[in-house]
């Protein structure tokens, strides 16, 4: 390689790194609507500088959420253009978010620098939520929905990654995940005080999902595990039947309330919907599907569609009678796309997971750990989609990134 040649290499390396950190950064400080329409940009600047190539494993995997896109769009019609373009953005996003992963697994950019520069932006993430606890301690007396409205916690989805890994980053093979001046000893309590303090429940799911996901191969099935979960089981039962019912406001009383909470019905009085929202929503897009003719139930209502919420309701600062977006998002596939859409992620979660299982019986340690880790984000997505929309409404993005980041390593290693 010549003089010219290596310094040309050298330039390119850095705006590598730069569009990763930028990958992993914007949707933790930018709204949905400013973030989405980046990454599909990213994404389409990635297919450019890829000259136009796209491998066909890609295409296999990302096939059902370019059908999506397609029926999504058969439907425009009538819709606002502002819900159109939303949610055209939502289906181009785990598109390009795939697309980049795979074209960084090509790179000479390994997952351990990529897992390293996710830590070092969690714990600088992590920093930003406790410094205002620190200036401001009064706020832990206050309950959890005032504590959210006050506090900016920019990164709850990568700071629970990064707490995972560096749990069991030795069991996964990871060295010096941690910066120097903040070394492991040091950055885990300040992940695991940052994630308490976001008092999140999809965030303990996701956490759990890793956590068990990643060391999969490593667990014993003997009567001290059986234990263990036997006893967890038993103290969150308790936790439960504990709570009392007149507790509001508290992460106790949230957890408590969690199933109730997404229990799709009908609900009457105003303070059940307020209390039970996702599951109030959830029934008003059924109800819409289930008014559908054959073609809309078979194709969904298209892109920019909504659902008549039945009353007015103040969501945030305004008052809506329609909603073009919910928290459950197979409902918002279904509304939207119909079975054949709802269908069309099923396929994809299924690849993932046979891509998964697959790798994970071939003996290979470095197979195993990226099957592990991939299993690990897939059933991530697949759980988080029923609570909080999903990567279907563009959350776990960066789960979605290294998704594809993992598939195209299995795929060259």
């Amino acid at each position: 390689m010549t003089i010219k040649e290596n310094s040309v290499m050298r330039l390119i390396v850095p705006w590598k790194l730069l569009i990763i950190i930028s990958i992993i950064v914007i949707p933790s400080v930018l709204p949905a609507e400013l973030f989405s329409p980046i990454l599909v940009l990213t994404g389409l600047f990635m297919l450019i500088l890829n000259g136009g190539k796209i491998k066909i494993s890609y295409l296999k995997i990302v096939f059902p959420l370019l059908l999506i896109l397609l029926i999504g769009c058969i439907g425009l019609s009538n819709h606002s253009n502002r819900h159109i373009i939303r949610d055209v953005t939502y289906a181009l996003t785990p598109i390009s978010l795939l697309f980049a992963g795979y074209y960084f697994s090509d790179s000479r950019i390994t997952l351990q620098k990529i897992f390293k520069i996710i830590v070092f932006i969690s714990l600088i993430f992590s920093l930003i939520h406790l410094f205002q606890f620190l200036v401001n301690p009064l706020l832990l007396l206050e309950k959890i929905d005032i504590i959210r409205q006050k506090i900016f916690n920019p990164a709850g989805e990568i700071i629970i990654l990064s707490l995972i890994l560096g749990l069991l980053q030795y069991r996964l093979g990871f060295d010096n995940l941690f910066p120097r001046y903040i070394p492991r000893f040091i950055g885990i309590p300040l992940l695991l005080l940052s994630f308490v303090l976001s008092f999140s429940r999809v965030g303990s799911v996701i956490a759990i999902t890793l956590f068990l996901s990643f060391i999969g191969s490593s667990i014993r099935i003997n009567w001290k595990s059986i234990l263990s979960l036997v006893v967890l089981s038993l103290s969150f039962i308790f936790f439960i039947l504990t709570t009392p019912a007149y507790e509001t406001g508290t992460f106790r009383s949230k957890v408590s309330q969690s199933i109730t909470e997404i229990a799709v019905s009908d609900y009457q009085d105003m303070s059940d919907i307020n209390q039970k929202w996702r599951g109030y929503e959830t029934y008003r897009a059924l109800l819409k599907f289930s008014k559908e003719g054959i073609a809309g139930k078979i194709l969904g209502s298209g892109f920019g569609s909504v659902v008549d919420l039945g009353i007015t309701i103040k969501l945030g600062d305004s008052y809506l009678s329609e909603i073009p977006i919910f928290h459950n998002g197979y409902a918002y596939l279904l509304v939207k796309t119909g079975l054949f859409g709802l269908g069309c992620y099923l396929i994809f979660y299924f690849r993932l997971l046979k891509y998964s299982f697959k790798f994970k019986k071939t003996g290979n340690t470095e197979y195993v750990v990226l099957a592990q880790i991939l299993l690990g984000f897939t059933l991530s997505m697949i759980l988080s989609m029923y609570v909080v929309g999903g990567i279907a409404e563009i959350h776990n993005s960066e789960l979605l990134f290294l998704s594809g980041f993992v598939l195209g390593r299995l795929e060259i290693i």
